[in-house]
């Protein structure tokens, strides 16, 4: 399931960034679904930070890099 889930973020990220840089033509339903793909993800993290300082651990992992750059991707 990790491995489905983390192909699902590269992709909807993949999108959004193309789409932001402008090197792709994309159709606004392929847009809006990896919104909504990174907006599931985006919940979930942030539920799970609730509670907790970092993703993985008690410190800073490559799960916790991994995410702030896939999220630093999409908004610039």
């Amino acid at each position: 399931k990790a491995t489905e889930d983390l192909k699902e973020v590269d992709s909807a990220t993949g999108v959004l960034v193309l789409h932001a840089k402008g090197f792709s033509e994309l159709s606004e339903c392929q847009i809006q679904k990896s919104k909504d793909i990174l907006s599931k993800y985006i919940k979930e993290i942030n539920e799970r930070l609730a509670f907790k300082t970092f993703l993985a651990s008690d410190r800073l992992t490559v799960a916790d890099i991994s995410a702030y750059f896939n999220i630093w991707a999409v908004t610039t």
